[in-house]
């Protein structure tokens, strides 16, 4: 898991600073992007609970 952890939260970093998919499979050297959106994956749950509503949004 130790390996798993690392290289995801070094996608999601590098992709949460602009880097691209591209980018991120070089680095983890990936062959394909589709092993690479796996690793640079958004927790959109934990997002959530830090964001601000959208102004003028009803939530």
């Amino acid at each position: 898991m130790g390996t798993h952890l690392l290289r995801h939260t070094a996608a999601s970093r590098m992709l949460g600073n602009g880097a691209s998919l591209k980018d991120i499979a070089d680095v983890l050297r990936h062959r394909s992007i589709n092993t690479t959106m796996i690793y640079a994956k958004v927790d959109f749950r934990r997002l959530a609970a830090v964001v601000s509503p959208w102004p003028g949004s009803r939530s």
